[in-house]
């Protein structure tokens, strides 16, 4: 691995978004994989990791990931940035809600997290506990850091939140990719602890 710095790696990033073309999904893979490899970077603060969410929603729009199947994979990912940047104006929503649309293919305890945060957020209490019902009854037969995970959630939506302030990881499931090794819960409750 280089000894390329996070800051050079914030540049380089802002400077390859402006050469990203809708039509080539392979480009926007690999933008997306070095954006990840920045996020993983030991030496990030606070600052930087939301100027690389920043970068992230600019380049995971609704628009471009509905298009583009592969691209689905980075939809919970962008709308767990808009959570880490707890920028909810008119337009952050609406990219919101319809990234939030996108998630109808997939895995439910792979996205529970932004079920949780996308409710508190917007206000539909019911959906969310018939969302949390599903997931209890899928995970019923899964691992025990996964039936933590949404125990977490189940009693964050009770606002008892010690459970999920005791996580920083995402549960392991079958599909676990270098992204889900990251601590997403942790940067957007850094956030969210003000909002819900």
């Amino acid at each position: 691995m280089s000894n390329i710095t996070i800051v050079q790696q914030i540049e380089e990033l802002s400077v390859y978004k402006n050469y990203l073309d809708e039509s080539e999904q392979r480009k926007l893979i690999v933008w997306f994989e070095l954006l990840r490899n920045a996020f993983q970077n030991n030496d990030i603060n606070k600052s930087q990791r939301e100027l690389l969410c920043r970068l992230m929603v600019e380049q995971c729009t609704p628009e471009r990931c509905k298009n583009t199947g592969a691209l689905l994979f980075y939809v919970p990912y962008a709308l767990r940035c808009y959570f880490i940047l707890g920028d909810f104006s008119v337009v952050s929503l609406k990219n919101m809600k319809e990234l939030y649309a996108l998630l109808a293919s997939s895995d439910l305890i792979e996205v529970l997290d932004c079920h949780f945060f996308y409710h508190q957020l917007l206000g539909f209490p019911k959906r969310l506990v018939s969302i949390i019902k599903d997931a209890d009854k899928e995970s019923a037969q899964a691992s025990v850091d996964v039936k933590l995970f949404v125990s977490a959630i189940k009693q964050a939506n009770r606002m008892i939140m010690g459970p999920l302030y005791e996580l920083e990881y995402l549960p392991s499931i079958e599909s676990d990719s270098a992204w889900k090794k990251l601590p997403w819960l942790k940067w957007q409750l850094e956030t969210m602890k003000n909002v819900i």
